[in-house]
């Protein structure tokens, strides 16, 4: 897939960004990374072109919510809980300055964070 630039907006496949390591101040990632096969490459690409201290901003289904496919392209890989999602941040060099879980009747949602790149 090649890059998009529309109205100051980039469409790019996230495995490969075309930015500038440490490039960008803050990413907002919602309801992405359990529809990619590899979210391991997805958040090193991430860790790339932020910024040393960059903020990443991130939601995520919860482990309780059943995988489900929307449209034919939109499968669902997998399901995150809270310790998964830290080690799976601090391993890019993320470090978790929010972690929050959201229920409904017990069961586990939807999980929000908030991560600052810590190294160049």
């Amino acid at each position: 897939m090649h890059s998009i630039i529309d109205n100051g907006n980039l469409l790019a496949n996230t495995a490969f960004l075309p930015l500038s390591s440490s490039s960008v101040n803050t990413i907002i990632c919602t309801e992405l990374l359990e529809h990619v096969e590899n979210d391991h490459r997805v958040l090193e690409e991430t860790s790339r072109v932020l910024k040393k201290e960059g903020m990443l901003i991130l939601t995520l289904p919860g482990k309780d919510i059943p995988k489900h496919e929307k449209l034919l392209y939109q499968i669902d890989y997998r399901r995150y809980n809270l310790d998964g999602v830290r080690d799976l941040l601090e391993s890019y060099h993320l470090s978790v300055l929010r972690l929050e879980r959201k229920t409904l009747f017990d069961l586990e949602i939807n999980l929000f964070a908030v991560a600052q790149k810590t190294l160049i």
